[in-house]
């Protein structure tokens, strides 16, 4: 939803942005949520609300 909305303000208040700006928009808004809901789901695991699925695991925390 987070995604949809900013791409959606991106046309709405910058319709004179590039492609390539769009482009990088998505990529960073994209980086941040996938951090976020990276951290939001440790916690549900660590204070045993939820688990991964077998052969899941959380990616690096330096993001490589």
């Amino acid at each position: 939803m987070v995604l949809l909305m900013s791409f959606s303000f991106t046309g709405t208040f910058g319709p004179s942005s590039t492609k390539e700006e769009c482009a990088e928009l998505r990529r960073t808004t994209r980086e941040q949520i996938e951090k976020e809901a990276a951290v939001w789901a440790k916690l549900i695991i660590d204070i045993g609300m939820g688990k991964l699925k077998k052969g899941w695991e959380f990616p690096p925390a330096d993001g490589a």
